[in-house]
């Protein structure tokens, strides 16, 4: 029997992380074999066949990685690059490359490139190359979470004391408000990360507060403290733009994975590409 020369070969089962992966390449036909071998490998591949229309996605979607080719025809990949660099820095960006352009993906690395391929690669190159590419963008996340600058909003003055204590002990930058309007004038002029906020202070309640820190600082994100009775409403708060909740008594370790959490969220927030960000 005649094999079909576009029949796929059947790939070997591998975990692929549930990766999300930006295919940038001027050929249809090869990004429509890779979408469903990648998939297959168990990492989701979304394709784009011009520079312009990857920039499109990447404005509406989050991916963990791009691979990018050097040679299209609309613009070249050295030019994406520099564009996605714009858009989301902390995504790595791999580039492929045919024989004889290596010059230009050396350039690429010096503009911040993860790595480079020459065309064609193997998916057992290629694979390994994605996920290095993405455990070191962690890496640096990881790092930027390591020294936080926090702010503790809650009217019990022992605890704002005890916590900002252990906090700065951890290496971060801590600040203790004792109402809502405290906190608030502190964010009006102090760089805040994260906020621990007490959803139940006298006057103006915790949600209150929450929503007047997301509508003049969209970017800070909130850790929210609740008593047992007090769930119901901290999921209300989430619903408003609290990354999280705990419940009082409070576990430290739980609490510092919480704001490590937050910040990572505020980190991926504030790299993502706006949808208004202006076109090409």
């Amino acid at each position: 029997m005649i094999p079909d020369p576009f029949e796929i070969p059947p790939e070997p089962e591998t975990d692929g992380g549930g990766l999300k992966l930006l295919l940038v390449d001027d050929e249809a036909a090869y990004l429509s074999v890779m979408e469903k071998r990648l998939l297959r490998r168990g990492i989701q591949a979304t394709g784009a066949t011009s520079g312009a229309e990857a920039v499109a996605i990447l404005r509406s979607q989050d991916f963990d990685c791009a691979v990018v080719d050097l040679k299209m025809s609309d613009m070249d990949g050295i030019e994406v690059l520099k564009i996605f660099k714009k858009m989301v820095p902390a995504m790595p960006v791999i580039i492929l490359t045919g024989h004889g352009s290596e010059k230009a993906a050396r350039e690429g690395l010096v503009l911040g490139a993860a790595d480079y391929l020459t065309k064609p690669c193997d998916l057992d190159e290629l694979i390994p190359k994605v996920r290095e590419a993405v455990s070191t963008a962690a890496e640096g996340y990881d790092a930027m979470t390591e020294k936080m600058r926090l702010l503790i909003v809650d009217d019990e003055r022992d605890l704002v004391e005890m916590l900002g204590l252990r906090l700065a002990e951890a290496g971060h930058q801590v600040t203790g408000a004792h109402d809502g309007r405290e906190g608030l004038e502190v964010l009006d002029y102090q760089p805040v990360d994260v906020v621990i906020l007490d959803l139940n202070m006298p006057g103006k309640d915790g949600i209150e507060i929450l929503k007047e820190i997301k509508r003049r600082h969209p970017l800070v994100e909130v850790v929210l403290l609740t008593g047992h009775a007090s769930v119901d409403k901290a999921v209300s708060g989430m619903k408003l733009g609290a990354a999280d909740f705990l419940e009082k008594p409070l576990d430290f370790s739980e609490l510092k994975l919480k704001l490590k959490d937050a910040r990572k969220k505020q980190l991926i927030r504030r790299f993502r590409p706006s949808p208004k960000a202006p076109g090409i």
